[in-house]
């Protein structure tokens, strides 16, 4: 299809700037512009000016693409004018053209004129030789985690549905950073983190990256009949090493200090293989609350890498007794809400106790000179087996009970663990006197399937239709 470029100013509109489909991808025109290289909003009839023409990526064989030029769509067998020379940079190139009046006789436009990249034979109207172009690669990996619950968060069973959660399933919707009823409003979800890094695969740079967390509302300080809406200021980095990207997002509640950190890092390798692109890496996280990371081509195609769901919100309290990361919280929170002084101290405390591998491969096609996904080869499903409700209604009361089984353990400071009660032992036994790690009563199992073969929209269904936490449903 033709792309058109209307000269300003002109009586009538009746210049144009027709570019066809002479390569792939099309030509990019700009223009007019003056002896002084300034762009003009408007032509004078009789006058010379230059414009730029573009391809819009750079060939790989860029020193043998000939450029050309017709005037007047009725001439193109006999008025090519070729270029050479100084004025043609790589996939770039400047032109004067003369626009006359239709009576002068040193017309060089009277209609309009069309611009050709090609290689080879010089091409007529009817045979354009298309000119050997490298697609580009541009990817935007996505990661975020969020409460599934309509309300969640308790002071070991104390002062239940404190927040508002983010009410949602896994989702490939875009994120947006008001509150969940707002957000769906939208047709979008809302997450307590959000990161997305955008890169150019062949150039092996970050085009640009995005960190936020979407506004929590509810009790601030756990305290009763009072409501508040804040927004948390969450630290995030990336960085590319050659085909290696990472990834890292942390941050925590702002209505609570102190709080546990939300702290998760995605580190990823991409290696394309003619048209398949593999993609191996790890996912490092806290267990709470829930996670998805996908990843997206330049024409919005979504592949889900990762999902985790915690067993129920009361694993909140196995962070809570995170005793060296709630010591560091109120400095965490100073960092936020101020410079990065403490910032240090905040990335030295990942504490992860939940690592995953990633592993997927992609096949992709080129469209229009951009490389996009087109379906999946294969890919490594790790997932958590589903728990009895039972169990999970155990397990809550037990998270609950656990503050007040340290605290009846009798001698807490030098010779704790002594005379421990039975949940206390249990707890000691685990951590082994180190009070920074909590103890999961009921352990999730996890298991790893490669699946191939399958379409983009078979592998997201299996991702969307898993429960995001196995209590959502739970009655107690």
């Amino acid at each position: 299809m033709a792309q058109s470029i209307k000269i300003k100013g002109y009586q009538n509109s009746k210049i144009t700037i027709s570019v066809p489909t002479v390569v792939s991808p099309s030509i990019n025109v700009e223009g007019p512009y003056n002896d002084n290289n300034e762009l003009l909003e408007e032509a004078v009839l009789g006058k010379a000016y230059y414009y730029y023409a573009t391809l819009k990526v750079c060939p790989t064989n860029a020193n043998k693409v000939v450029w050309a030029i017709a005037y007047d769509t009725e001439e193109y067998q006999t008025q090519y004018k070729l270029f050479s020379g100084k004025d043609i940079i790589d996939n770039k190139v400047r032109i004067s053209i003369n626009i006359g009046e239709e009576d002068s006789t040193k017309i060089k436009i009277k209609e309009n004129f069309r611009i050709y990249a090609y290689t080879g034979v010089l091409p007529n109207i009817e045979d354009f030789v298309e000119v050997n172009v490298m697609a580009t690669l541009t990817l935007a990996v996505h990661q975020r985690c969020f409460a599934p619950w309509v309300k969640f968060g308790s002071v070991y069973g104390a002062s239940p549905n404190t927040f508002l959660g983010d009410n949602r399933g896994f989702s490939l919707k875009d994120n947006d950073r008001n509150g969940a009823l707002k957000a769906q409003s939208l047709g979008k979800v809302s997450s307590r983190l959000y990161q997305r890094t955008t890169l150019d695969y062949f150039n092996e740079n970050i085009i640009n990256e995005v960190g936020y967390a979407s506004q929590t509302e509810g009790k601030p300080l756990f305290i009763p009949y009072t409501n508040a809406r804040l927004t948390e200021q969450p630290y995030y980095e990336s960085s590319i090493k050659g085909k290696d990207l990472a990834m890292r997002i942390l941050g925590q509640d702002p209505l609570i200090v102190p709080a546990p950190n939300i702290d998760f890092k995605l580190t990823l390798n991409f290696d394309l293989q003619e048209d398949v692109l593999n993609i191996t890496g790890n996912i490092s996280y806290k267990q709470f609350p829930a996670y998805e990371s996908f990843i997206e081509d330049s024409q919005g195609n979504r592949i889900f890498l990762h999902t985790f769901s915690p067993i129920h919100e009361e694993m909140l309290a196995w962070e809570l007794m995170d005793l060296k990361e709630m010591g560091m919280s109120p400095f965490n929170w100073m960092d936020d809400n101020t410079v990065d002084s403490f910032s240090e101290w905040k990335l030295a405390n990942p504490n992860y106790d939940y690592n995953q591998d990633i592993e997927i491969k992609i096949q992709v096609e080129n469209k229009d000179g951009e490389l996009v996904f087109k379906n999946i080869v294969s890919a490594l499903d790790t997932f958590r087996k589903p728990i009895e409700k039972n169990e999970v209604k155990k397990d809550k009361e037990s998270s609950r009970s656990l503050l007040g089984n340290i605290l009846l353990s009798g001698s807490f400071g030098q010779n704790i663990g002594i005379h421990l009660t039975e949940g206390g032992r249990e707890y000691r036994d685990k951590v082994n006197e180190d009070l920074h790690k909590g103890l999961n009563k009921l352990k999730p199992t996890y298991q790893n399937k490669t699946f191939r073969n399958l379409t983009i929209n078979e592998w997201n269904t299996m991702h969307l239709s898993r429960p995001a936490a196995d209590d959502l449903d739970l009655r107690e």
